[in-house]
């Protein structure tokens, strides 16, 4: 898949579950846009689970790999996010909203690689949104003005496992 819109897009009030049966398998969302879960202006839904597979490759403004937003709940259960970018925010994960805040929620899996231009190269939270990591790990990720692991701008970030390592900024 080529171009610059995103490989999939979850619409207000839509539900997206990714499972892999085979762990061991290489499978790929790739492009220009990665993965973006959006609620809608006034919608409520948007959830998304990913417990296997990576999502590499992605380029964007904000949420190279993820963008979640605007009432979006994205679950990192297993699987990869790795090798993405942002020209600005969040090279991995961006967690924004400009109608109302978004939820990332991670209990495995792995945030790996990623790079920001401007801050949060693994994980980005803004507007009100919420990040509770419960598991995996979030490495080897730069943020090239500030926290190349996680920046939280407005809103919080609650830590009950996992591990952040290894992050440049």
């Amino acid at each position: 898949v080529t171009g610059s819109k995103p490989v999939i897009t979850i619409d207000p009030l839509g539900i997206l579950t990714v499972t892999d049966s085979n762990p061991d398998a290489k499978h790929y969302f790739t492009n220009a846009s990665g993965l973006y879960v959006y609620a809608g202006d006034e919608q409520t839904g948007g959830l998304t689970e990913v417990t296997g597979g990576s999502i590499t490759g992605g380029s964007s403004v904000n949420g190279g790999g993820v963008s979640i937003s605007d009432g979006g709940t994205l679950t990192l259960a297993g699987g990869n996010i790795i090798g993405n970018s942002a020209s600005d925010d969040g090279g991995g994960v961006y967690a924004g909203g400009l109608y109302v805040g978004s939820s990332f929620v991670m209990t495995g899996g792995n945030i790996i690689g990623n790079s920001a231009k401007s801050n949060g190269g693994g994980v980005y939270v803004a507007g009100g949104s919420s990040f509770v990591m419960k598991g995996g790990s979030i490495t080897e990720n730069t943020g090239e003005w500030c926290c190349g692991g996680v920046y939280v701008y407005s809103g919080t970030f609650t830590m009950n496992g996992g591990s952040i390592t290894k992050n440049n900024g």
